[in-house]
């Protein structure tokens, strides 16, 4: 009796996972087509930087981290831009 029971829950805590997991996927496909456009990376910790792990992990939430990562991309779709007009004319 006890392992029938332990076996639907884990069926049930299963089918809940997947569900979560597809509804996960329509939030970031409705944000891909309604929303603002954003991309995620997974950026490891530089090589010779491990004693810094700390400090690294604090970098995520930091805003000032965030502008200057956001400077980085507006700069390298600028030159995305630049390199495109280039080879048009």
């Amino acid at each position: 009796m006890v392992i029938l029971e332990m076996t639907k829950l884990r069926d049930l805590l299963t089918k809940k996972r997947q569900r979560m997991e597809e509804y996960e996927e329509e939030c970031r496909e409705f944000e891909k087509v309604m929303g603002k456009p954003k991309i995620e990376i997974t950026v490891e910790i530089p090589e010779g930087m491990e004693d810094m792990r700390e400090e690294f992990m604090n970098l995520e939430g930091e805003q000032r981290f965030k502008e200057e990562v956001e400077e980085l991309v507006k700069k390298r779709l600028r030159e995305s831009q630049k390199k495109k007009r280039n080879k048009a004319t």
